[in-house]
């Protein structure tokens, strides 16, 4: 049995309000349970995210992969409520350090193309290495009627 530390984490979700509220995502491979820290498993994925540079990125390969993880959880955990990433209208982003922002976005770029939600960026400094991000989005339910409202 794997620990708390290295099992995937399945974000909780609650739908109020014409809404779908998921808990944080975290970067955790869902075949291994193991923190996503290196890029080479998610390489070809991110390639059209990277910034081009003649040599591998080292710094920028985690960010990229995690956030390419997180993405994909997302997605599959809408595509069960038969929504889409289109659907997400706002999300909160905890992220480790300011400077990983550039290669998040990237990442947006690439999965969420031109329907970008109402994004709030929150640094964690004091984290350990280990927890490096997470997110907390919110979509609009299939069922809503109307549009979805979230208070920061």
């Amino acid at each position: 049995m794997k620990s708390p530390t290295t099992s995937a984490r399945r974000a909780t979700s609650a739908e109020g309000a014409g809404c779908v509220f998921y808990g944080a995502i975290t970067p955790h491979d869902p075949e291994t349970g193991e923190l996503v820290l290196t890029a080479d498993k998610f390489a070809d994925a991110i390639k059209p995210a990277r910034a081009g540079l003649m040599f591998f990125d080292f710094p920028e390969a985690p960010v990229l992969a995690q956030t390419w993880v997180i993405y994909r959880h997302l997605s599959r955990m809408l595509q069960e409520r038969g929504l889409s990433l289109h659907n997400v209208v706002r999300q909160r982003l905890f992220i480790r350090d300011v400077r990983e922002l550039p290669a998040i976005e990237r990442i947006m770029d690439l999965v969420l193309g031109d329907s970008r939600p109402a994004t709030s960026i929150a640094p964690r400094f004091a984290l350990a290495a280990a927890t490096l991000r997470s997110q907390q989005p919110c979509a609009e339910s299939s069922a809503a009627k109307g549009p979805c409202h979230t208070r920061s």
